[in-house]
């Protein structure tokens, strides 16, 4: 058998961190499985900077995800004896080869329109994810809370399912001393910020936010910063980003940046705020974790999950109290700051990538048993 894995969206934020983390640690806990990797065509060598010579053959493929032709570009793709790994919701529907699917959440059917998706695309979904639950024989999810949603919105499937918790690189998020030193010296001339890292989509529960700081902006000396995109998900973004600029200079919203920085800043923030109304898994808070941050999270979805007894909670609809937080935590002593960016280390330590590496591969390897024992 030949594990196919799709790895198109290896370059999109947070799923893509999830392939590019995930993907080859597997393959490593995978000897003698052959593996071909579903890319768009021409970036053969963007997938080798986090793959290597891991993969057999590359299967180039640009249909547009979620669409009929990629169905039949999918189907004519695989060769017979295929494991297809889904890493997104994409995959060829009911289909006959095996199937393994990675499930980061079901927000599409559980959040009502507008939060969710808009009527065809809830439809759309449906499709896929009863495809899923008749034909996935594993079923990876990122979180309890996950896996229960799913349930509830999807049904038991036929599949086994696993939870298979995300990680967090700690050596790549933690902040360099050099660069920390040199920063010292510019630290007094900086305005103190919040940091909220997320697309301005509906469920990302912007709105809150922004009300609870422009209670507390004439009390406290900090700025607001955003980061994400702000456009194409067919919500009232175009309404929510007049406002961030009408409450400009004190709050910045700085778009998409790359990897380096965004660690810079959530490094150097007061606060990571996720105000979110669902999370599959927030996988920012244990980032901002692992950067010496300290996080203050609604306690919806599965954000409990992923910040355990460390992060500060609140309500998603609860501005006040998520006020009183921000007020809280740009309050603290140096002694309770450091206290508190002490666990947020020692938990962030406890979620590493081998970690989801090894369950996602033991998921996987009973796929591949007969191979393993020629």
């Amino acid at each position: 058998m030949t594990l196919v894995v799709d790895l198109r969206r290896a370059f999109d934020s947070g799923l893509g961190t999830y392939i590019r983390e995930v993907v080859p640690k597997v393959l490593q806990r995978l000897p003698g499985v052959p593996v071909l990797g579903v890319i768009a065509r021409g970036d053969e060598d963007r997938h080798r900077t986090y793959l290597g010579d891991a993969l057999n053959a590359w299967l180039p493929c640009n249909a547009v995800s979620l669409s009929v032709a990629e169905q039949w570009s999918l189907r004519r793709l695989l060769p017979p004896n295929a494991v297809f790994w889904a890493t997104s919701l994409a995959h060829p529907l009911f289909t006959s080869h095996r199937l393994v699917a990675t499930v980061h959440d079901v927000l599409q059917l559980a959040l009502p329109a507008p939060s969710g998706a808009s009527g065809l695309a809830r439809l759309a979904c449906r499709l896929y994810f009863e495809s899923l639950r008749q034909r996935a024989q594993v079923l990876l999810f990122n979180s309890n809370f996950t896996q229960t949603q799913y349930t509830r919105w999807v049904g038991s499937g036929r599949g086994n399912g696993v939870v298979t918790p995300l990680g967090v690189d700690t050596r790549r998020w933690q902040p360099d001393p050099a660069v920390a030193a040199s920063s010292v010296a510019e630290a007094s001339k900086v305005t103190p910020y919040f940091m909220c890292v997320g697309n301005f989509r509906a469920h990302k529960n912007l709105p809150v936010l922004l009300d609870a700081y422009a209670r507390l902006s004439d009390t406290l000396p900090h700025e607001l910063w955003l980061v994400g995109r702000a456009h194409g998900f067919r919500t009232e973004e175009s309404a929510l980003l007049a406002r961030v600029r009408s409450m400009a200079p004190r709050v910045r919203y700085l778009g998409e940046v790359n990897d380096l920085r965004l660690r810079e800043c959530v490094a150097a923030a007061t606060a990571l705020i996720m105000p979110s109304m669902s999370e599959g898994f927030g996988l920012p808070v244990l980032e901002a974790m692992a950067s010496g941050c300290p996080v203050i999270a609604s306690s919806a979805g599965a954000l409990p999950e992923a910040g355990a007894d460390v992060a500060l909670y609140f309500d998603p609809a609860d501005s006040l109290t998520l006020g009183q937080r921000l007020f809280r935590v740009a309050n603290l002593t140096a002694d309770e700051r450091g206290q508190l960016v002490g666990r947020g280390l020692a938990h962030a330590k406890l979620h590493s990538w081998e970690r989801t590496a090894d369950t996602t591969a033991g998921a996987l390897s009973a796929l591949f048993q007969p191979l393993a024992a020629k």
